[in-house]
């Protein structure tokens, strides 16, 4: 098996550059660091992580944690939170993190007033250099715990004050989703907004009010129903909404695909037929979007590229901890399939 001194010699550098470009130094120059990155290729030599932890002080290990606000029942729950948004954006970071020494551990975080005073074991037994925070469900006390204990950390899916951050503009992804639907004749459509503990539900609301009022329909209270991230949530919301008050829209716009697959459920079992009888259009294009029958329209996150922005942030935060905090938002885009007619 080759050794550190191996790709030395075939490098003709030193061990101790070697081990520098190991490391991702950014002290290496370019043309040092392909040579011994050529030479550890051509040996196959894969480095002792053990010893890298022993004598860097560093674990060479970082977390992703999911971030809820309550503990989820099953994941195939008609009322669990859906997750699609950890699994899509780990998808970039593990397309990033391959290149690097680093390991990943996940743990699942509850967020609540319960758990203020509380850390991600993770991170409470020093077992991560940093972190990915995933979600945007905590509130300040969570945040406040972890610069306590001086961890590096990214957040996606929201941005937080001094924090580097990769994020949607929710405003923006709402706006274009309901002036799709706009474009499609829809003047009355219902809004399924998030929880308010979630900045981005604010943003979301702005954005439905701004397409109406660019398109000159007045904002009515009685067409924006509040609901969990989730489908029992979505369901409850379009029942309520239709139950109780008195509005009968052509269209319905959800503020996730979890929610889109409730109301979906609703209108089955009211014999309601999608898109013929009414529309729907969704926020984040997950795999449901692409499972629903029939397929939702959604405005999709890109969700991949902000795993990618997060893993490169948080890197780059290892190797220069006081360097300028960046708060990246990724582009979205209409993904228009079979579950909006124009009328």
């Amino acid at each position: 098996m080759p050794t550190i001194y191996d790709v030395a010699i075939e490098a003709g550098v030193s061990k101790s550059t070697v081990s520098l470009v190991i490391n991702n130094s950014p002290k290496i120059r370019p043309e040092t660091k392909y040579k011994v990155l050529t030479a550890i290729e051509k040996l196959g030599y894969t480095p002792n992580i053990a010893a890298i932890e022993l004598t860097t002080k560093r674990r060479l290990n970082l977390g992703m944690i999911p971030v809820t606000n309550h503990d989820s029942p099953k994941r195939t729950d008609f009322d669990s939170i859906d997750d699609n948004y950890y699994h899509d954006v780990s998808r970039g970071i593990y397309d990033v993190m391959k290149n690097y020494n680093y390991g990943l551990l996940t743990e699942q975080f509850t967020a609540t007033s319960a758990n203020s005073d509380k850390l991600p074991n993770i991170v409470k037994t020093k077992r991560v250099d940093g972190v990915f925070i995933i979600g945007g469900l905590f509130d300040d006390s969570f945040i406040k715990n972890l610069l306590k204990v001086k961890i590096p950390m990214v957040i996606l899916g929201r941005t937080y004050p001094n924090i580097d951050s990769v994020s949607t503009d929710s405003k923006f992804a709402t706006y274009i989703g309901v002036q799709y639907l706009i474009s499609k004749g829809h003047k009355e459509i219902l809004f399924i907004e998030g929880p308010e503990l979630t900045p981005s539900s604010r943003m979301k609301k702005e954005g439905y009010n701004l397409a109406l009022t660019e398109a000159g329909i007045p904002f009515r209270e009685e067409l924006v129903a509040k609901s969990e991230f989730t489908a029992l949530g979505g369901y409850l919301a379009v029942k309520d909404a239709l139950t109780n008050q008195n509005i009968k829209p052509t269209a319905v716009f959800t503020s996730s695909d979890a929610m889109a697959v409730g109301a979906m459920r609703y209108f089955y079992e009211k014999n309601v037929r999608i898109p013929d009888q009414i529309s729907i259009a969704t926020y984040d294009d997950t795999i449901l979007a692409t499972h629903a029958v029939p397929a939702l329209t959604s405005v999709a996150l890109n969700k991949d590229q902000i795993g990618r922005q997060a893993a490169r942030l948080l890197l780059e935060r290892l190797r220069n901890p006081k360097k300028e905090v960046e708060n990246i938002i990724v582009p979205v885009n209409l993904v228009e399939r079979d579950s909006v007619r124009s009328i």
